[in-house]
């Protein structure tokens, strides 16, 4: 029996030239990465790591099992001011095709840097103020007000790999947020699992090496149009809404929670 194993990584980052508060490592545009780059948790939001197999019949001639590796998932660093970002459920499905196994992975993420932070200096006021009963309600307001204000939507990319039974793979992203900017990274020909093996920057399907975001146009369309349920769900690319279908409301909810 013989196992094929393949992977791809997209690496959702915010360029330095937005000027934002929190940017990421513009050395994520380069030709090709090292797998410890991609599972290193640093230098982006978050990597969407998606490590699929395949094993064969001994005479090669049928796909017996499949499957994902342990390491398929996301990887991420803190967000503003070291806070966590809250983590989505990773959504996963398999297709069985004629000659080959389909897979597709979704991760995403929130930052919650703004609640958490509005709900600890509201909850502080409220406490100087009124004692436990304005903690409380400081808290709440300080994450109301600070998820009206300035609360982002989810970011999150959806990847597709196609194993072979003739030993051929393919890796690529379907649909990704509006914003920030994206990668992706597919195995190299023969890549081992190991940290020094390398992966090549992949084309975006608008034929840019790289979907670039900018402080401009995408960020504000972001959060315009990031919440909600996932629009246009068969177009590749850039896409309204996210998928777990995540409205704003009026505070951070179950989103406020770091994890």
């Amino acid at each position: 029996m013989a196992r094929i194993l393949f992977s791809a990584a997209t690496c959702s980052w915010i360029d330095p030239a937005t000027g934002l508060p929190e940017v990421d490592d513009s050395t994520i545009t380069q030709p090709s990465k090292l797998r410890s780059f991609l599972v290193g948790n640093s230098g982006y939001r978050f990597c969407n790591f998606m490590e699929t197999w395949i094993d064969l019949s001994p005479d090669g001639r049928s796909i017996t099992a499949s499957g994902f590796t342990p390491e398929s998932r996301m990887y991420r660093g803190p967000s503003f001011a070291h806070i966590p970002s809250h983590a989505f459920s990773v959504s996963r499905q398999t297709f069985a095709e004629a000659d080959a196994v389909r897979f597709t992975q979704i991760v995403g993420a929130r930052t919650v840097s703004p609640e958490v932070i509005g709900t600890t200096v509201g909850g502080i006021l409220g406490a100087i103020v009124l004692g436990v009963p304005g903690a409380i309600t400081g808290a709440i307001l300080g994450d109301t007000i600070a998820h009206q204000i300035t609360g982002f939507p989810p970011i999150w990319t959806k990847i597709q790999i196609r194993i072979f039974r003739d030993g051929r793979a393919q890796g690529q992203i379907l649909q990704h947020s509006l914003f920030p900017s994206m990668t992706i990274f597919v195995q190299q020909e023969r890549a081992s699992a190991t940290p020094g093996a390398s992966y090549d920057r992949a084309s975006h399907p608008n034929g840019q090496t790289y979907y670039n975001a900018t402080k401009e146009v995408e960020l504000p369309d972001w959060k315009a149009r990031g919440w909600g349920p996932l629009a246009n769900s068969s177009v590749p690319g850039p896409c309204a809404g996210n998928p777990w279908g995540t409205t704003k409301g009026v505070t951070g909810g179950s989103e406020n929670l770091p994890g």
